[in-house]
């Protein structure tokens, strides 16, 4: 699955993740950020979900990093 990201602060550091029937095609042409989803077995068997995170231009990893550091309780 897609899942485009929309900027919620003017920094653009709080993002949103929305729920899209984007091909992922569609969203590498449209989309300056969004996150995909895998599938993938563990070392006992069980699937895990990751999310991989694609950006329209370069990101250091100082700029990737700074998109996950917010924590809520």
């Amino acid at each position: 699955m897609v899942f485009p990201l929309t900027k919620l602060n003017k920094e653009g550091t709080l993002l949103n993740a929305s729920h899209s029937y984007y091909t992922e095609e569609y969203a590498q042409r449209m989309c300056s950020l969004y996150l995909t989803d895998e599938l993938s077995r563990d070392e006992t068997g069980k699937i895990k979900r990751t999310y991989r995170l694609h950006a329209s231009s370069d990101h250091t990893e100082e700029m990737a990093f700074a998109y996950g550091g917010e924590e809520y309780d």
